[in-house]
């Protein structure tokens, strides 16, 4: 059976729900963890499949196959917020962050700079809690929480997601599944293809039974997209040309995609 290491924060409940479903065959073998830890687990050979952030997907794409099924996107992202402590109202030089969600920070750092116009230094807070990150000395900070926490006033919330869509026109790609390079099968992608359409009809009833607040509801029920398609291509090809033009990358190399064989089609890459 394929090993598979998916996150265990918000964003991946429903594809979890999806892929052990008892009523559906289960092609993987599924293990939760923090994004960094699944990164982990896959470069040392660990587990066969993983879900990554696409930022440290686009920062090393010669390392991966992505698998051209399942990916997380959004048109918001509530669990993800850029919190500035006096709205618009001063002057924002320092925003601090858990280094252990870069690819939070540098949406942050984009939105801020691209919409915003503004480019404050990030100071990372290594294992810093969200009331850390509040009370820290800077004009804001990046949290990322289960769902959005409650703020007292002149406080602005700034969500990534939503941000993101009005600024690229595209939804937020959160995650994609991914092997070591040259190691993405066909039926890796058939698998997470059966998964992602198990999640899909699985939400409605999800959404019924899980215990979910009502203010992630209408991420989980509108937001959240499950699938690799031609906005997460598109979104996907925005992000890279944004950390090329910021020097992250030294060219836009593409993604290598595994695909279910087309004998009209040579194998894709994700331009």
């Amino acid at each position: 059976m394929t090993s598979l290491a998916l996150w265990d924060s918000a964003p991946a409940h429903l594809s979890y729900a999806g892929m052990t479903h008892p009523g559906q065959a289960q092609p993987f073998a599924v293990e939760r963890h923090p994004p960094a830890q699944c990164a982990e687990l896959l470069h040392q050979a660990m587990v066969d499949v993983a879900l990554l952030p696409s930022f440290a997907v686009c920062m090393e794409p010669e390392d991966y196959d992505v698998l051209a099924a399942g990916a997380l996107s959004a048109w918001c992202y509530p669990m993800a917020q850029l919190v500035l402590h006096q709205g618009w109202t001063a002057p924002v030089r320092q925003v601090v962050y858990d280094p252990a969600y870069p690819q939070e920070r540098w949406v942050a750092q984009v939105i801020l700079q691209e919409h915003y116009g503004m480019k404050p230094s990030f100071i990372p807070l290594p294992e810093a809690t969200p009331i850390d990150l509040l009370h820290a000395e800077a004009d804001g900070c990046v949290l990322v929480t289960p769902s959005p926490p409650p703020l007292d006033a002149p406080a602005l919330t700034l969500d990534l997601g939503q941000e993101w869509y009005e600024m690229a026109q595209y939804p937020l790609v959160l995650g994609l599944f991914v092997t070591r390079r040259d190691e993405g099968r066909p039926d890796m992608v058939e698998a997470l293809v059966e998964v992602t359409e198990v999640a899909e009809a699985l939400r409605p009833s999800w959404l019924a039974e899980a215990e979910i607040p009502a203010v992630m509801r209408p991420f989980y029920k509108d937001h959240l997209r499950l699938r690799l398609d031609d906005l997460v291509i598109a979104s996907l090809t925005e992000q890279r040309q944004l950390m090329f033009y910021e020097g992250l990358l030294d060219n836009i190399d593409d993604l290598r995609l595994t695909t279910i064989p087309n004998p009209d089609n040579e194998p894709d890459d994700l331009g």
